[in-house]
């Protein structure tokens, strides 16, 4: 399409201009998330934020204003502005969400929670949740708060789930995983640990890029 073209800067003044036109219904607001998408690529976060805020308060209901306000937190998130994407996330709660799309808000609180030094209230909204994702939040969060030994537990759990195996080649997202784990053990203090997945892992992990 013609507009697919438009630089984004231009797309956002035309939009601006015109706003008014915007079709009612979904084709109007597919529209208007198509170019906060392509805002947010070329890093004009403040803007794509604007436009999916004007969603979230006048164009949408229910599951697809929880669903638009995941992604309003997501880019308020990589706009550092962790208050804001907590507040979209609480603004935006609603009945029947799909499983996936409940967890993926609610990682999303967790991390706004994290980024504003609530630890503890960040690890209580994840105690049940067992997901690798869960456990990978959970890693961060105690990395972030130089909590070797948590973190290093949350990691073999990481890794674990990851479907690491020993012999078997590995991924890069797990050798990064196993990277990790060894950094949070070195830093615990944890030499039997070490050796564990020295021997475990180590021929496996002189494959990868992380082989150093």
């Amino acid at each position: 399409r013609a507009a697919d073209a438009l630089p984004p800067v231009m797309a956002i003044a035309i939009y601006e201009e015109f706003k008014e036109l915007t079709p009612a219904g979904s084709r109007g607001d597919t529209m208007i998330q198509k170019l906060a998408d392509r805002l947010v690529g070329v890093d004009l976060l403040d803007q794509a934020a604007a436009l999916l805020e004007g969603q979230i308060k006048f164009r949408l209901q229910g599951v697809e204003r929880a669903r638009v306000g995941a992604r309003l937190a997501l880019i308020h998130l990589m706009a550092r502005k962790p208050k804001d994407a907590e507040r979209v996330i609480r603004a935006t709660e609603a009945a029947g969400l799909a499983p996936e799309l409940a967890q993926q808000r609610l990682h999303l609180l967790v991390q706004a929670m994290s980024a504003q030094n609530r630890h503890g209230e960040a690890l209580a909204l994840l105690e049940p949740d067992e997901s690798l994702e869960g456990e990978l939040l959970r890693s961060e969060i105690y990395w972030s708060m130089s909590n070797w030994v948590d973190a290093a537990q949350a990691l073999q759990r990481v890794v674990r789930d990851s479907g690491a195996r020993r012999g078997v080649a590995l991924t890069r997202k797990q050798a990064r995983y196993l990277l990790n784990l060894a950094t949070a053990m070195t830093l615990s203090g944890n030499e039997r640990g070490l050796a564990r997945i020295r021997n475990n892992y180590g021929p496996a992990m002189a494959q990868t890029e992380f082989a150093q």
